[in-house]
C-alpha cells in the first residue's frame, strides 16, 4: 500500500518541489493526484494557485512559464500535469533545467500513465536524479487477495478470506472496479465493519456457488458435473477474467510442486492464500502432478490466445471455457 504513504505525505504537505508519478496502475496515480488537488492547498487558496493542465494540450515552454509564476495570497502554488504520457521525451528534455532548479514556491505533480520509463534516456536519468519519483506498479495477480485485504483494512473494515477470493475471482485484476465494489458494500453495510461472502453475494450480485474458484475446486476434485454447470454460468462473463483466475490457481499449484510443499502453512506462504484455503492445493497436487500442471498452464495460455482470435476459426468465445475444461478432464 505504498501509494497511501505518499498520500499521507501529501496530506501533511511535506512533498518535494517536483513529483513524478508513473506506472501501470491508473488507480494509484488517480488517487495520488486527487489527493494533491484536495490537500496541498486550502479551498480559498486553490482559486488562484492551483493549475491543472493536460499533456495533450500543454507545451513545455507554457508549462515552465506556469511553474515560474509566484503564488497569490498563499505560500505555494500547485501545478498538476495529467496525461503526461502524451508529451514527447524530446519535449520533456526542455524541462530538465527547471527540474535542476525548480521554483521553491511551486509544487509540481506530473502524472504519466506509462508502465515503465526508458532508463537509457537522458530525460529519465534527469527525472531520477532531480524529482521525487513514485512508481505506481500494477499489482501482480498472485498478490491481489492480499491487496484487497490490506485496502479493506485501510478503510477500517475486515473482509473474510472466502469473500476476498470470491470478489477477486469475479472482478479480476481491475483495482478500480474492486474499489468501486468495496465502496458499494461499505455504503450499504449499515456500520458493520466485517465483509463476508453474504455481503459480496448481496451487494455485488454474484454467487459463491458459481464462482471461478468453486469451478476450480470442482476441477481439482474431478467433479465433472459441477465444473461444467459452473462453466456454463461463467461463460456469460469475459473469458479473460476466468482464465486469469485459472492461470493463477495452477501457477500457484506449480509453485507448490517446485517447492515440494507438504503442509498447509507452507502452501499458504507459497500461494498467498490463508492456510484453510491453501490446504486445498495439497489435495490438488496428488490429482494434478507437476507434468499435468505444466500442461494445464500451457492449455490456459493457448485458450487465452484463442479468445483473442489466434488459432480459433470456429468456436465462439462462450464455447471456449467448456472445451478447455473438457481437455483438462481428459488428461
Amino acid at each position: 500500500m505504498q501509494h497511501f504513504v505518499l498520500i499521507n505525505t501529501i496530506k501533511s504537505r511535506a512533498v518535494q518541489p517536483v513529483n513524478y508519478i508513473f506506472g501501470g496502475e491508473p488507480l494509484f496515480i488517480d488517487e495520488i493526484i486527487n489527493a494533491a488537488e484536495k490537500y496541498l492547498l486550502t479551498e480559498a487558496e486553490r482559486s488562484f494557485n492551483q493549475t491543472v493542465v493536460y499533456g495533450r494540450d500543454i507545451t513545455i515552454p507554457s508549462l515552465i512559464d506556469i511553474c515560474k509564476r509566484y503564488p497569490m495570497m498563499s505560500e505555494k502554488q500547485v501545478v498538476i500535469v495529467k496525461e503526461a504520457q502524451f508529451i514527447k521525451d524530446k519535449d520533456w528534455e526542455l524541462m530538465m533545467p527547471y527540474f535542476e532548479k525548480p521554483t521553491p514556491t511551486t509544487i509540481l505533480f506530473i502524472a504519466n500513465k506509462t508502465e515503465k520509463l526508458d532508463e537509457r534516456k537522458t530525460i529519465t536519468k534527469s527525472i531520477r536524479k532531480t524529482c521525487a519519483v513514485f512508481n505506481a506498479e500494477k499489482i501482480k495477480d498472485w498478490k491481489l487477495t492480499e491487496w484487497v485485504r490490506d485496502y479493506t483494512r485501510h478503510l477500517q473494515y475486515e473482509i473474510s478470506p472466502e469473500a476476498t477470493q470470491l470478489l477477486c475471482d469475479h472482478v479480476g485484476n481491475n483495482l478500480s472496479t474492486l474499489v468501486n465494489e468495496l465502496t458499494k458494500i461499505i455504503i450499504n453495510s449499515n456500520e458493520k465493519r466485517k465483509i463476508g461472502v453474504k455481503e459480496i453475494e448481496l451487494y455485488v450480485g454474484i454467487s459463491n456457488d458459481y464462482s471461478a474458484f468453486e469451478m476450480l475446486k470442482a476441477i481439482a476434485k474431478k467433479d465433472k458435473i459441477k465444473a461444467f454447470q459452473i462453466a456454463e454460468v461463467l461463460s456469460a462473463q469475459p473469458l479473460v477474467m476466468v482464465l486469469t483466475t485459472m492461470f493463477a490457481y495452477f501457477a500457484a499449484l506449480y509453485c507448490c510442486h517446485i517447492y515440494q510443499v507438504t503442509n498447509q502453512y507452507d502452501a499458504a506462504q507459497i500461494t498467498g492464500r490463508p492456510p484453510n484455503i491453501a490446504a486445498e492445493y495439497l489435495a490438488s497436487m496428488s490429482i494434478y502432478p507437476l507434468q499435468k500442471t505444466e500442461y494445464i498452464l500451457l492449455l490456459i495460455n493457448k485458450y487465452d490466445l484463442k479468445e483473442k482470435g489466434v488459432g480459433n476459426s470456429k468456436l465462439k468465445s462462450k464455447e471456449l471455457l467448456p472445451e478447455l475444461i473438457a481437455k483438462i478432464f481428459s488428461m
